[in-house]
């Protein structure tokens, strides 16, 4: 099929910004979709006798309108900011129309043109659209259900940020979140407002604390550029028990740093990867789990309400926004969650048997689940039950003793022990 569809990426300098192949289709075009503003920034290269037909607040429209043009035969100009395939119509309208009926004719996208303004090299940058919906600013307990989620994750991922706002995320709103998040000194915000409009505006290398409160023209970009690093990366596992805010005579709620490790180990969890954490405790297996899964989620639940409280502020001082923890108890407080790739049992208040099976039945294939047992009695009784359903597991016992003085000299004294269950799923062994 000939193409009966042209999409033409526009830039905000007219038909200056366009190469001779899209002016041409431009000019041929029987019909010409666009708002209003490009169709009468582009006037000069429209046809006489081409129809014009407004974009604004038709968007939903717009498939409709194509599908009927190509089956009149009808050559179409469609006209979209900047690269259409950036965050624009063409992904869309490729699976919306019949196949070979579109071609796109792209143009540098803004975030290109703000690169550009600034001599930043465009391959170093990450690139990300604020066009979603609006969820207000970025606060403590918010996770991926917030719009700004993924400039969460981006800015632990990239030193170099090119970001699309939008009249919601603007560049304070940005800067706010930096903020919250305890990165206003780590990075500096350019602000490229109106690119290729005569009241093109740049402003460089700016401290977010200064853009917070500020009003800048739309449209615009914001460079986000990391500072040099002047301390240590952040450490994602080991970290020191205190941390965790264990209260005197709780110790028990807190799984130590070296059994973390073994039971982290035995989970292995993998960047995307979807983690339960049951019976939460302190909080400190699920949140280095987190830090171990950017890509992913970890679910916690945990029914002692002073406990949930400990888990909750352990994730707002460490800013796991990819941790969720839950008030309740398995597994009716579970029931929605999604399927997960990794389980940790760390409590199970006196439900073993039913928070298994329903752990087990919901766990991907290939995943694993890992339980802890500190009482015999517990031990014993996941043993039976993994015996009764036939199931293959591992058994390692964590046996600790921490060095103490004694006069000139050092003694050993013992933790109790702590036993590690392992299962895959679909493992035979």
């Amino acid at each position: 099929m000939t193409p009966r569809v042209t999409l033409i990426g526009v830039l905000d300098d007219g038909p200056a910004s366009l190469a001779p192949r899209a002016q041409e289709a431009l000019a041929g075009a029987g019909l010409v979709i666009a708002d209003d503003r490009f169709l009468s920034l582009f006037a000069p290269l429209i046809a006489p006798h081409a129809e014009r037909r407004s974009l604004s607040g038709k968007l939903p429209e717009v498939a409709t309108w194509l599908r009927e043009a190509i089956e009149a035969d009808r050559e179409t100009a469609l006209l979209a900011t900047g690269d259409p395939l950036f965050h624009g119509l063409g992904s869309t309208l490729g699976a919306q129309l019949p196949p070979g009926s579109l071609r796109v004719l792209g143009n540098l996208s803004t975030l290109q043109l703000a690169c550009e303004r600034l001599l930043i090299p465009w391959h170093e940058a990450g690139r990300l659209s604020l066009h979603r919906r609006e969820s207000g600013e970025w606060h403590p307990e918010a996770d991926w259900e917030h719009a700004l989620y993924p400039l969460w994750q981006a800015l632990g991922r990239y030193p170099l940020l090119a970001l699309l706002t939008s009249p919601a995320n603007t560049p304070g709103r940005i800067a706010r979140m930096l903020r919250v998040l305890g990165q206003g000194e780590l990075w500096t915000m350019s602000i490229c407002q109106r690119l290729g409009r005569e009241d093109e505006a740049i402003l460089r290398e700016l401290s977010p604390e200064s853009v917070a409160e500020g009003s800048f023209l739309d449209p615009n970009v914001v460079i986000l550029r990391r500072r040099a690093p002047t301390t240590p990366g952040e450490v994602t596992c080991g970290r020191e028990d205190p941390l965790f805010l264990g209260e005197p005579g709780e110790q028990t709620m807190i799984t130590r740093r070296e059994v973390r490790a073994m039971v982290l180990a035995h989970l292995a969890i993998a960047p995307t990867n979807i983690v339960w954490d049951l019976g939460a405790g302190s909080g400190s297996v699920g949140l280095e789990a987190a830090a171990l899964c950017p890509e992913g989620q970890v679910w916690a639940i945990e029914a002692n309400p002073a406990r949930l409280e400990r888990v909750r502020e352990n994730r707002r001082r460490l800013r796991r926004h990819n941790h969720r923890p839950v008030a309740g108890t398995a597994p009716g407080g579970i029931a929605s969650w999604p399927d997960p790739d990794a389980v940790f049992v760390g409590g199970s208040g006196g439900a073993l048997e039913a928070i298994f099976d329903t752990s087990w039945s919901r766990l991907k294939e290939g995943g694993r689940l890992v339980m802890n047992f500190v009482s015999l009695e517990n031990l014993g009784a996941a043993l039976s039950l993994l015996k009764a359903r036939g199931l293959p597991s591992s058994l390692v016992q964590v046996q600790l003793a921490d060095g103490r003085p004694l006069g000139n000299h050092h003694r050993l004294v013992a933790d109790s022990p702590v036993w590690v269950v392992t299962l895959v799923k679909g493992s035979a062994s």
